[in-house]
């Protein structure tokens, strides 16, 4: 992957043009990025359409063309990382709300979802499935909030999830949006600027202090998760488990400091201290 964008950039860079990645995990971004650091006329910028994205697309080139594109300091898309680098998204300089609509697009998604509960899996898997797309071309996507003083499964007909994607992706749910879990939805595309107030950041984590006895997957995913070890184990073998936004089927791959875990349906968490080998 890194190969295919280093070439994709210089490509661009040779035609004073800009060209598009895909939309790219942390692993896979900071790659990315060390790779077109060291390159002579070559730039990068950064778009995702929300605060705290976890997916990241970067807009390669020409370093005049991509210098044309970057957000100032006061611009709306700060730092993912919460370090109050305003313009910047995971270090990387942002490109600016005027002109990141050209490389990333925001639709909600409205429905009555007052008798379904309808997760984030269901929207992804909507998205894909019925128009055909493939995961590269869809960012983060978003489920709503539901409104103040109601339950998450008693939404009614109101904007229920937010998808950032390709601007073509995008033309294809304005076209016929998908239908999730049997409910039909109407697709609006939002202007950049709004999408990055009107979509949710990430939830603030929560710390767990767990005790591990190994520092291998099975193990501190059954900690983590409050999973038997077994039921863990399975978990991992299905392809549930992702480890650094891998997935990946060895229950014995070691975990480190600053590792990342995550189980399909049970959500997210990063190893913050070193664990007992």
């Amino acid at each position: 992957a890194t190969g295919r964008v280093v070439e994709r950039a210089e490509r661009a860079a040779s035609a004073w043009d800009a060209a598009t990645t895909d939309f790219l995990p942390p692993p896979e971004l900071a790659a990315c990025a060390a790779a077109l650091a060291p390159l002579a006329d070559v730039g990068a910028a950064a778009v995702a359409g929300r605060a705290g994205a976890e997916r990241v697309r970067l807009v390669v080139g020409h370093e005049d063309v991509i210098a044309g594109l970057l957000a100032e300091v006061e611009d709306l898309e700060e730092d993912v990382e919460g370090g109050g680098g305003g313009g910047r998204l995971r270090g990387i300089p942002a490109v600016s709300p005027e002109s990141a609509g050209d490389f990333v697009s925001v639709v909600a998604l409205s429905g009555n979802f007052s008798f379904v509960e309808a997760t984030q899996r269901h929207f992804l898997g909507a998205v894909l499935k019925g128009g055909g797309v493939e995961r590269r071309f869809v960012g983060d996507v978003v489920v709503a909030p539901p409104p103040e003083g109601k339950s998450s499964a008693r939404r009614g007909s109101r904007v229920a999830c937010f998808v950032v994607c390709d601007p073509v992706v995008a033309e294809s749910l304005l076209a016929a949006p998908p239908t999730v879990l049997g409910v039909p939805t109407a697709a609006e595309l939002l202007p950049y600027a709004d999408a990055l107030e009107a979509v949710p950041p990430p939830p603030p984590g929560e710390k767990l202090n767990v005790s591990v006895a190994q520092a291998r997957l099975d193990s501190v995913v059954s900690a983590v998760f409050r999973l038997s070890r077994s039921a863990a184990a399975d978990a991992i073998k299905r392809g549930e488990v992702s480890l650094n936004w891998v997935p990946t089927a060895r229950a014995a791959a070691a975990v480190r400091a600053g590792d990342v875990l995550s189980v399909r349906g049970k959500g997210r968490a990063q190893v913050l201290t070193p664990l007992r080998e």
